[in-house]
């Protein structure tokens, strides 16, 4: 009778202190979960190290804190103890993809989000983050993919839509490019992206009257009122005929900016078709000494035209030559003839490059040719 007075003793103390553990647990989580509401984190952390670490409370608070305090390898272990105590749970590994994705290390991501993708292949929102995965590492065509399933599976995703059309703008695939900015402007009209990219699809496509209509949708959206607008109006401008407009829009941009190769280029070409050619030649030669970019040919052929229209065959010469290097255009020796029968007395070197250009001349190039012949044999 004593030992069964004594076991049930026993029994009775257990169960008070099971429960006092119980209640002091209890209250130690609503401190912690206090804590981390007012944003204590380092005192939460400290409470958190009183508590069993077998418990999905506790590693689920240690991962919120730890990703507050900026502490990623303590978030990463908590998420994968998370793992391993419910393996059922998607919100672990969700979690995890996302943490990696931030740490920029794109590799552990994609094998999480395909981890996650093969447990529910229909789920858009891992197909989209594989496709932005994929561009991090530059893995294009697998980019393409991904957001074409993500597309397919949730047409209405805007995200999707701009990065597909990028992705379709720089394999100029313009049809598909447009289809899927003309859809995602349908589904939101407002959305400043979509109208920057249907600005830079109609100026790659030479659509010039798109690219202004798109640039002044972004400024009525009073989202885009500087550098973008005023490029891309002041370049649709200049092909429209509206010089003026060019001037206005890039001078303004020049200044906002600096000095740029495209800028002074449309500079230089927008003065030039207002006759004003001193500050044609000065963007234009501006555009030559800031250029990067492989249009250089271009830049000096534009000089060049410049120069002999004001008779300065000392500045022409040179810059043609400069044209010509880096594109060896026929019609650059026409030009080249003509400053060398103008500035020379002696005609030899005229009469070479007009035999030059006649030699590779073409049947539509009636004038030049007729020009050309009878310049050589007036010469000879």
């Amino acid at each position: 009778m004593q030992a069964l007075k004594g076991r049930f003793l026993f029994l009775f103390f257990l169960i008070i202190e099971g429960g006092l553990v119980q209640a002091q647990e209890t209250n130690l989580e609503t401190s912690i979960d206090s804590l981390i509401g007012i944003a204590q984190f380092e005192e939460a952390k400290k409470l958190l190290h009183q508590l069993p670490t077998k418990q999905l409370f506790y590693h689920e608070r240690m991962a919120q804190v730890a990703l507050a305090m900026g502490e990623s390898p303590l978030a990463i272990k908590s998420y994968q103890a998370l793992r391993s105590l419910d393996s059922s749970n998607l919100k672990y590994l969700n979690s995890l993809a996302r943490l990696e994705a931030q740490r920029s290390n794109y590799l552990k991501a994609s094998q999480y989000y395909r981890e996650l993708m093969l447990q529910d292949s229909t789920n858009a929102y891992y197909w989209k983050q594989l496709g932005a995965l994929s561009l991090k590492r530059a893995h294009l065509p697998l980019a393409l993919a991904y957001f074409s399933t993500a597309y397919a599976l949730n047409s209405a995703d805007i995200e999707v839509i701009a990065q597909l059309s990028k992705l379709y703008l720089e394999m100029r695939l313009f049809t598909n490019a447009d289809s899927l900015i003309a859809d995602g402007l349908n589904r939101d009209s407002a959305n400043a992206a979509l109208w920057m990219l249907n600005c830079q699809s109609a100026y790659r496509q030479k659509e010039y009257k798109r690219m202004s209509a798109s640039a002044d949708a972004l400024l009525n959206l009073q989202i885009d009122s500087s550098a973008f607008y005023l490029r891309h109006k002041g370049i649709a401008a200049y092909h429209l005929g509206a010089y003026n407009k060019t001037i206005t829009c890039l001078e303004r941009l020049l200044q906002a900016e600096g000095k740029s190769e495209l800028t002074a280029f449309y500079l230089g070409m927008a003065y030039r078709a207002t006759n004003e050619l001193e500050l044609a030649k000065e963007y234009l030669q501006t555009s030559v000494d800031e250029a990067i970019s492989d249009q250089i040919g271009t830049y000096y052929l534009n000089l060049a035209l410049v120069c002999e229209e004001q008779k300065d065959y000392a500045q022409a010469i040179p810059a043609y030559q400069k044209a010509y290097q880096a594109k060896a255009l026929n019609v650059i020796n026409y030009y080249l003839a003509c400053c060398y029968d103008a500035y020379y007395k002696d005609k030899g070197v005229a009469i070479e490059y007009f035999e030059r250009y006649l030699a590779q001349s073409e049947a539509k190039e009636t004038e030049y040719v007729d020009y050309a012949q009878k310049r050589v044999s007036a010469l000879k």
